[in-house]
């Protein structure tokens, strides 16, 4: 945003590039669509290109490169997670107090394997605005994959309360699902598996819970429908979980746990 000398806001067009730019990416999330992902990009970069201080867009390119890495939408991990990394680096630079500038470095140090950059990322977003329910409900998850489970669950239930109509509301299922895992606890993970997929259908790591969920139980029918889906939108996924590109739990015996429950399911890194 401008300010005029009268305190009048100007919305410029650099904002409007990447307003739409947050919305193709958005799009791109909960579709699970490539191509919009790539529009994202393309107006984060006019974006920046018309205003290299346009911090909203510096935001918006660094996680559409990192989501495209999440989803398995690139060919060249190592150039995406760069260009995610570079560009939060920019945002943080241009507003070192916004919790999103934060949160997207967070979320390219998670891809790019980085767990606990990536955490403390996404802990001080937090703690700049403890109101921001998609960082608090975003949080919930990592804390979750790093066996924080206690944490994990207090933020869900917080982010919740607050919102129950947020649209990453599904993170908060998702972390709840994810404890319930490694608690061994199969009703909550099915039940917050299946909210999870409700919120986020193309989301590919609550669709890999209810595939080991299934797999535990036993049910062919139900472990064969979400790997059909998954592989509809993200065929690599749980190929790049065995290969080690994508760690869904930051402690060994829970990635342990977590592979060898899938390979109950006959998914040996090969789908």
């Amino acid at each position: 945003m401008r300010h005029l000398e009268r305190g009048q806001r100007r919305f410029t067009e650099a904002d409007d590039l990447s307003w739409r730019a947050w919305k193709a990416l958005f799009d791109a999330s909960f579709r699970g669509d490539a191509s919009r992902s790539w529009e994202a990009t393309k107006f984060a970069e006019e974006a920046v290109a018309n205003d290299r201080n346009c911090q909203l867009a510096w935001q918006v390119l660094s996680q559409s490169h990192s989501w495209r890495v999440f989803y398995g939408w690139t060919d060249d991990r190592s150039a995406a997670l760069e260009q995610a990394g570079s560009a939060a680096d920019i945002a943080i630079s241009i507003a070192p107090n916004d919790c999103l500038s934060y949160f997207a470095r967070g979320m390219a140090s998670l891809m790019s394997g980085d767990r606990e950059i990536g955490a403390a990322d996404l802990r001080r977003a937090h703690e700049l605005n403890p109101n921001d329910v998609m960082v608090m409900l975003f949080l919930a998850w990592i804390e979750a994959s790093m066996g924080e489970m206690d944490q994990a669950k207090k933020l869900a239930t917080q982010a919740l309360r607050m919102s129950p109509k947020e649209a990453w509301i599904g993170n908060g299922y998702l972390a709840y699902a994810m404890a319930a895992f490694i608690e061994q606890d199969f009703q909550a993970l099915r039940h917050w598996s299946e909210l999870a997929i409700q919120s986020g259908p193309t989301a590919p790591i609550r669709r890999v819970l209810m595939i080991a969920y299934a797999a535990e139980v036993g049910d062919d029918k139900l472990l064969h429908s979400h790997l059909d889906k998954l592989n509809s939108f993200a065929p690599d996924f749980i190929p790049s979980l065995f290969r080690g590109d994508y760690i869904a739990y930051h402690k060994p015996e829970h990635m342990k746990m977590f592979l060898d429950n899938l390979r109950k399911a006959g998914l040996g890194g090969t789908q």
